[in-house]
C-alpha cells in the first residue's frame, strides 16, 4: 500500500473537509478525492461518509484512525532505516540518486519564513529532493524521534516541552490570537486583550502537556487565578466546532486564521500577550548528517532577516 494514501487520509480526518485538507497537502480536491477512493477500494469499505453539507468518519474510518499513528510510524521509521543503510557518506544513496530530506509540517509551520526556508534550500540546493510530510499539530517531537522525517517545523513553545534531545533553528515570532464564535460580544473587534475575554471559557488540545497548556490558555493569570478549561479537542476540526457552538474560546498563533477559516469562528489579534513562534528542529544526534546542515545554515540566512524577538536568548537555541 502507498503511504501517501495513509498521509492523505489522515490530513481528511483531521479536518473532516477535503478543500481543507487538499489545501494543506498542495493538493486538488479532485487528485484527493481519487486518493481517498484508492486506499477505500484497497481496503474494500468506505472510510468518509460525504453529503454537501460536511464530511464524517464511518466506523471503519475511526478505527483506522485509531491505528494510524502508530502503523505510519512503525513503516516510515523502518523505511527511513533502510534508506539511510543504503547511503554513502557523501549523502548520495547507493544508486547514485538525488540525496533526500523529509520535512515535517503540522499547521504551525505557515508563516513567511518558513516558505521562505523551503524556497531558498530548494534554490541553493536543487541535488536534494526535499520532501514535506504532513503531522499531527501535536507529532513534531515524535516524528522525528521515531523516524518519520529527518526535521520538522514545530512551535515555540511548544517544542521546549520535550526538547532534551533536540536542536532547533528560530525563524519568526507569531503574535498570538483569540478564536471567538462569532455570536460573541467582542466578535466585531480586530484586537483584544487579556482582560477583555478574561472571565471566558477556553478550548484547548488534549495533548499539551502542562508547561505548554499554561502558555496557550495563559496559566496563572496576572491576579493569581486560574482559566476555566472546559474542552480538550483532538484536531482543529474538533476545536472550531466547540469555540462556534458557543462553548468557549481559544487562543492560537496568528498563522490560525489563514489555515482553519470557518464561518463560525473570528479571530482578534492579542495585544498584551507575549507571541509565539516557528522554528525547525531536529535531533541533535542526526544534525551533522549533510543534508541537515545545508537545512540548518539555509535556516540561519533566513532567522537573521526575520523577527525572532520572541526566543529567550536566541543564540543559544541555534544549531552550531
Amino acid at each position: 500500500m502507498d503511504l501517501k494514501l495513509l498521509e492523505h487520509f489522515a490530513a481528511v480526518a483531521e479536518e473532516l473537509s477535503f478543500t481543507r485538507a487538499a489545501a494543506r497537502l498542495h493538493l486538488s480536491q479532485s487528485a484527493l478525492s481519487r486518493s481517498v477512493r484508492a486506499l477505500e477500494d484497497s481496503l474494500g469499505c468506505s472510510l468518509f461518509v460525504r453529503n454537501t453539507r460536511q464530511v464524517t468518519l464511518t466506523p471503519a474510518g475511526q478505527a483506522l484512525r485509531a491505528e494510524l499513528p502508530a502503523l505510519v510510524d512503525h513503516v516510515t521509521a523502518s523505511l527511513d532505516r533502510v534508506r539511510s543503510t543504503g547511503r554513502s557518506s557523501t549523502g548520495r544513496s547507493s544508486t547514485g540518486s538525488r540525496r533526500q530530506l523529509v520535512v515535517g509540517a503540522s499547521p504551525n509551520y505557515y508563516c513567511p519564513a518558513a516558505r521562505h526556508l523551503l524556497q531558498l534550500f530548494s534554490d541553493h540546493f536543487p541535488d536534494i529532493e526535499l520532501t514535506l510530510r504532513a503531522i499531527p499539530w501535536w507529532g513534531e517531537s515524535s516524528s522525528l524521534r521515531k523516524g518519520a522525517v529527518d526535521a520538522t517545523f514545530a512551535l515555540f513553545p511548544n517544542i521546549l516541552s520535550d526538547a532534551a534531545d533536540l536542536s532547533y533553528v528560530p525563524l519568526q515570532a507569531q503574535p498570538r490570537v483569540f478564536c471567538l464564535p462569532t455570536t460573541h460580544k467582542e466578535a466585531h473587534r480586530r484586537y483584544l486583550s487579556l482582560n477583555d475575554v478574561v472571565a471566558e471559557p477556553l478550548v484547548y488540545s488534549a495533548y499539551a502537556p502542562p508547561s505548554v497548556a499554561a502558555f496557550w490558555t495563559v496559566s496563572p493569570r496576572p491576579d493569581g487565578s486560574e482559566p476555566k478549561v472546559i474542552a480538550r479537542c483532538e484536531t482543529p476540526t474538533d476545536f472550531l466546532r466547540e469555540v462556534a457552538d458557543g462553548r468557549g474560546i481559544g487562543i492560537l498563533p496568528a498563522s490560525s486564521a489563514a489555515l482553519f477559516p470557518h464561518p463560525g469562528v473570528v479571530y482578534a489579534q492579542a495585544v498584551d500577550l507575549p507571541p509565539a513562534g516557528v522554528c525547525i528542529a531536529m535531533l541533535q544526534t542526526r544534525a551533522r548528517r549533510p543534508e541537515l546542515v545545508d537545512l540548518r545554515v539555509t535556516a540561519e540566512k533566513v532567522a537573521a532577516t526575520t523577527s525572532c524577538r520572541v526566543w529567550p536568548d536566541s543564540s543559544v537555541h541555534r544549531l552550531r
